[in-house]
């Protein structure tokens, strides 16, 4: 079975297909943003930058992108319909200002208006929407992963928020196990497939009801992790209930050893915290695995979908916060920078380990990558350039890493690691 989630890619110059409804996770507060405008450049011109994660080929398209002036717009929305309302009036704002800054060259924005009258698109929100408009056309994203909220009305595309999701995998595996029956999902951003697991009796009461089980059972023994029992068919210390479950999750876990094998994409653990304390005595887990304790029962598989990259979310961000304190040691040293201007000459020569940047700041300049120099502006100006985003590709073009982060923790608009 396979469903759209809500984080699938839109274009709009193009009859869309309708998108599925998803369920909420944690996001940043909803505030009403205010545009950030900048003028045509060629700063990203030919630049060759391959991407990673599961927005590579968004950002592929929108860097390719020719055709200027550029909106890019990130919105926190309600996955709930009662508040659809709510959101639809905050982007119409959005429109409305962008349309009074272009003046008498703003009919391409008549594509992302006619959003504003799409009934089924404003039912089947998640818990971000962002859109990217040009004379060319436009594209809209409905993701369940979390965006700070930002807007620019500039020459290209604002990409630092998307490329700080590089680091993320482009597909997970969830395993939802419970008494009655384990599953097995595939999970992208954009749609959940619930993959069969080969040769495996998956429905418990199915498992325990046939004879030929109990020879199985016999010959695969499995040592529990958590106290080193060692289960030989009858009890050893356990009631009936617990021998069948274990019986059971053995089955499924050689199962699922067999069809992940050596896969390198994570794998998440979802059930109670008896079950999978059960479960991980009889599964060979990779070393990639993350649980989650929750029932899988009853949840459908947006909420299951979401479940899952919540948890791989929730783990980056422990990742985003070793590394934000590594830089903290090294803050005021020749290898940990805050000036823009510094920071984005040491991208483009490929200097960068990790960029921190806050994802709604911008700081206007000029640039020339051949002669890699750049200035800071004093004001915005129809030629500027938005330096921190410019240092964010040219460090994802070298392989760097860049984190975004809010300005509060950082203490400032943007932060380099440099390597030594």
């Amino acid at each position: 079975m396979v469903v759209t989630s809500s984080c699938a890619t839109q274009k709009w110059t193009e009859p869309a297909a309708k998108a599925a409804k998803s369920a909420d996770i944690h996001r940043p507060p909803i505030r009403t943003p205010q545009l950030c405008l900048y003028g045509p450049n060629a700063w990203l011109g030919n630049l060759n930058v391959s991407m990673k994660g599961p927005f590579a080929n968004l950002l592929s398209n929108l860097i390719s992108q020719s055709a200027s002036p550029c909106l890019s717009v990130y919105m926190a929305t309600h996955p709930a319909s009662a508040q659809a309302a709510e959101d639809r009036i905050r982007l119409k704002n959005l429109l409305k200002d962008a349309e009074a800054r272009l003046g008498d060259s703003a009919d391409w924005l008549d594509g992302p208006r006619q959003l504003l009258e799409d009934e089924e698109f404003w039912t089947h929100l998640s818990n971000s929407l962002l859109l990217f408009a040009s004379p060319d056309g436009f594209e809209v994203v409905r993701t369940p992963l979390p965006f700070a909220e930002d807007q620019a009305l500039c020459s290209r595309y604002c990409l630092k928020q998307l490329i700080g999701y590089a680091d993320h995998p482009e597909r997970i595996h969830l395993v939802a196990v419970s008494s009655k029956h384990v599953r097995l999902f595939e999970c992208s951003t954009s749609d959940i497939t619930e993959v069969p697991i080969p040769d495996t009796v998956q429905v418990a009461s199915e498992f325990l009801g046939s004879d030929d089980r109990e020879e199985e059972f016999q010959q695969h023994s499995v040592h529990a992790r958590s106290g080193g029992t060692i289960f030989h068919g009858q009890g050893a210390g356990r009631d009936e209930e617990d021998e069948h479950r274990l019986r059971f999750f053995q089955h499924v876990a050689r199962g699922l050893e067999r069809a992940l094998g050596a896969n390198g994409s994570p794998v998440v653990l979802l059930g109670t915290q008896e079950n999978l304390a059960q479960f991980r005595s009889a599964y060979k887990a990779p070393k990639d695995l993350i649980e989650v304790q929750g029932s899988g029962d009853h949840a459908n598989l947006h909420d299951l979908n979401r479940s899952a990259w919540d948890a791989v979310f929730a783990r980056s961000q422990a990742d985003r916060e070793k590394a934000l304190a590594q830089f903290k040691e090294l803050e005021g040293s020749e290898a940990g920078i805050h000036d823009p201007v510094a920071i984005v000459q040491a991208a483009s020569t490929g200097r960068v380990r990790a960029l921190f940047v806050a994802p709604d700041a911008h700081v206007w300049g000029s640039a020339d990558l051949e002669q890699h120099s750049f200035d800071v502006a004093d004001e915005w100006s129809v030629n500027a350039v938005d330096l921190l985003d410019l240092a964010a590709v040219l460090t994802a073009k070298h392989g760097g890493a860049v984190h975004c982060v809010p300005r509060d923790q950082l203490g400032a608009l943007a932060g380099a690691l440099l390597f030594a």
